[in-house]
């Protein structure tokens, strides 16, 4: 007749777990065992098969049995129809070392124990590389083909946008003979009337009124420039901008022996602000600048000589609107000769009345 134990408590079990009896009427199952070192890293997730015995075993839970080398040995009992468990990291083990274990159904016998077995963390595998075919060569050299024609496109389109930067005349289209005509080289040089001492600055100052007479601007300017008169332009010095326009401004005015002044109704507009008045010149603040520091430099100086004012075709200018610096104009292209002479310091001065 067998005679039946009374319950055990929990911590009889945890000491049976790690110090089972020798002698029990049956033998544990060990359960086959997976470990994952990476799902919930740094900890280390473990699972097992379902373990099944005969009607004849009442087993309870499971032992899950573990060391981390030659450190103290580890039990934790888990119910029999739990099949996964947790050991985080440093409960009896740390992350990445090995681990040994085993796991037995519970209660079990110091006669049925069996060796641990060792997990040790998977190491990386190398990385594998797919054979060179001649066909990939092929692909290889199409690709960097491909990469150098598309930097030598990227080359010349640079090179064209700066010589367009830097020639506007580059803007106009084939068949505009008007425009076309300032930008040809002079004839000769006595009819070019090239300065004939070193090279001298110049300035043009503009009100951007749209961006066909900002084009007409840049043409005359051009004309200047191949004729040897350095005419500064605030589009085509947009690198040397970084200072601030004003500041630019302000250093191309001083520095020029004379100052290109193309009139129009908004500079003549912005002429006549009141000094004091920044809400009026907010959007042109650049242009209001030139216009302020040419009024003072003509009421310091009692003279226009620095100014040279140029009247482009279909440009409505009206008389009352002159300021007193801007009562000497020539007219484009009429006074073409004069302009040149007059800024060789050799004037013909005829004024222009509107």
């Amino acid at each position: 007749m067998r005679i039946r134990r009374n319950a055990v408590t929990q911590q009889e079990k945890e000491e049976n777990c790690i110090s089972p009896p020798r002698f029990l009427d049956y033998h544990s199952v060990a359960a086959t065992v997976e470990v994952d070192f990476s799902e919930r890293k740094p900890n280390l997730s473990i699972s097992w098969k379902p373990v099944y015995t005969g009607s004849w075993y009442n087993w309870t839970s499971y032992a899950i049995f573990y060391q981390a080398g030659d450190g103290t040995p580890f039990c934790r009992l888990v119910p029999k129809d739990q099949h996964n468990f947790i050991i985080a990291d440093g409960e009896g083990w740390d992350y990445p070392n090995a681990i040994y274990m085993v796991i037995y159904t519970y209660p079990h016998s110091k006669e049925s124990e069996q060796d641990m077995r060792r997990y040790d963390l998977p190491l990386r595998p190398l990385p594998t590389f797919p054979p060179t075919s001649s066909h990939d060569t092929v692909k290889i050299v199409a690709a960097a083909s491909g990469a150098f024609v598309g930097f030598t496109f990227l080359m010349v389109f640079l090179f064209f946008v700066h010589r367009r930067r830097n020639s506007p005349c580059s803007l106009l289209w084939k068949g505009d003979k008007r425009e076309e005509e300032h930008c040809k080289q002079p004839r000769n040089n006595l009819a070019s009337g090239r300065p004939t001492s070193g090279p001298d600055s110049f300035y043009a100052c503009y009100f951007p009124e749209n961006e066909w007479f900002k084009l007409k601007v840049a043409s005359v300017v051009n004309f200047f420039r191949n004729n040897g008169y350095q005419v500064e332009m605030d589009v085509m010095n947009s690198c040397e901008l970084s200072s601030g326009p004003t500041r630019w401004a302000e250093q191309q005015i001083r520095r020029a022996r004379n100052v290109l002044i193309f009139l129009s109704p908004g500079l003549l507009r912005l002429a006549g602000v009141i000094d004091d008045d920044p809400e009026s010149h907010q959007e042109h603040e650049r242009v209001w600048y030139e216009l302020a520091l040419l009024k003072k430099i003509f009421l310091q100086t009692h003279s226009a000589s620095k100014m040279v004012c140029i009247a482009l075709p279909n440009t409505s200018i009206k008389a009352q609107e002159l300021p007193l610096w801007a009562e000497l104009i020539y007219k484009w292209p009429e006074d073409e000769q004069t302009i040149l002479k007059r800024l060789n310091d050799k004037p013909i001065i005829q004024p222009w009345k509107c």
